[in-house]
């Protein structure tokens, strides 16, 4: 899969340096998670850019096979360094030759032969990790970084399962999808006939649970007809069946959702229980965009290419809807002054709102921890 990335724009307004009980649009990025920085088949022996919470990185593979995350931004004078070139498991910088290797230190100074300056040379080095189909990235605290929290996800490629994936760029905060992805009322509307049907308009048997850094919404309906995106896939068409839906913000960085479809009455050779995974990597790449890569998984039909390849479409239809309503609102939010508008909620907003709580607490906790260096403008260093 190939990403066609836009550069973050130059305008983009800063994280606000008051973070109140409940994140919005304007609270600071949270560094310290792990974030989905690319699907594994993107990332080769060609120096590959990826914007990630506001931060340009260098990515490419070494001899070995190893991914290697370094900030793409050369310490002499910011040229990027993946208009350079790979020598070896070295990145070469394409404007005086500064080379760095996949550790980030430098080891050749054309311009000092003698090669004293390379220690004034180096680029930050991010902790990375491949677990395929994606690659994760931690761009906070390195000490911080522990690889047993990186979500689960081994459904794609597991035996008995089958899955598509894709990516789309969202002009918005991700904020803003994390909340989406927590509200299933919203599918009745913006999702009609697709994902949502009439009963989901309603929070009707809706359960929120919070638990430390988590949130799970869910609910079960019974005697539903399936709406496009299962009913043809599991052959239920028209069928009255029982569906339960569970949504769970699990990080900043991820969000899953269960989706179980039970038959009463299955046919014979047919089973009883269908279940649906569908996995959401939600990085910001900046304040107001988004990197968005999901993944639909599911253990029924699952030898069938077509059922695959309709899943796929269907739920790529649901997540366009879904990009082009939150870019609409990012609109309304950056460019109207409205100051005495402030936005009201409901009782099925209890998971959205209970995940905004748990972003801004993340976020006032970096701000507290993070030392004076971090707030300071760096020049040239003189040497």
């Amino acid at each position: 899969m190939t990403i066609q990335q836009k550069i973050p724009h130059s305008a983009t307004p800063a994280p606000s340096p008051e973070i109140g009980a409940i994140a919005d649009r304007l609270t600071p990025l949270v560094r310290n998670a792990w974030y989905v920085a690319a699907w594994s088949s993107e990332v080769s022996r060609t120096l590959t850019r990826r914007w990630v919470l506001s931060q340009d990185i260098l990515m490419y593979r070494d001899r070995a096979g190893r991914v290697v995350a370094l900030q793409n931004r050369c310490a002499h004078r910011s040229f990027p360094l993946h208009k350079g070139r790979l020598d070896s498991d070295n990145v070469e910088c394409n404007y005086h030759g500064l080379t760095y290797g996949p550790d980030g230190a430098c080891v050749r100074v054309p311009a000092d032969p003698g090669g004293k300056s390379c220690a004034n040379f180096s680029l930050h080095k991010y902790p990375v990790v491949e677990r395929p189909p994606f690659i994760w990235i931690w761009t906070g605290d390195p000490e911080l970084a522990e690889e047993s929290t990186i979500p689960d996800h081994h459904w794609l490629g597991a035996e008995g399962w089958a899955y598509a994936g894709g990516y789309k760029q969202i002009a918005a905060n991700y904020i803003g999808l994390h909340e989406n992805l927590l509200d299933t009322t919203h599918f009745s509307f913006l999702h009609a006939g697709n994902v949502g049907t009439p009963e989901y308009a309603s929070d009707a048997g809706m359960v929120t649970e919070v638990e430390g850094d988590t949130v799970r919404q869910h609910r079960t309906l019974e005697g539903q007809i399936l709406p496009a995106l299962y009913d043809k896939p599991m052959d239920l068409i028209n069928k009255r069946v029982k569906r339960h839906t569970d949504s769970r913000f699990f990080s900043p960085g991820w969000h899953i959702a269960h989706a179980r479809v039970t038959d009463h009455n299955p046919e014979p050779g047919r089973q009883r229980e269908y279940r649906t995974k569908i996995l959401h990597g939600i990085t910001p790449l900046s304040q107001t965009e988004t990197h968005y890569f999901w993944a639909i998984a599911r253990d029924y039909n699952t030898a069938d290419p077509d059922i695959t390849a309709y899943m796929e479409q269907a739920i790529t239809e649901a997540f366009e809807e879904d990009r082009e309503a939150l870019e609409w609102i990012e609109q309304i939010q950056s460019r109207e002054n409205r100051p005495e508008y402030q936005e009201r909620s409901f009782r099925a907003d209890k998971g959205g709102i209970s995940m905004r709580r748990i972003i801004a607490r993340l976020a006032r906790r970096e701000a507290a921890e993070a030392p004076e260096s971090r707030h300071s403008r760096k020049g040239v260093k003189r040497i």
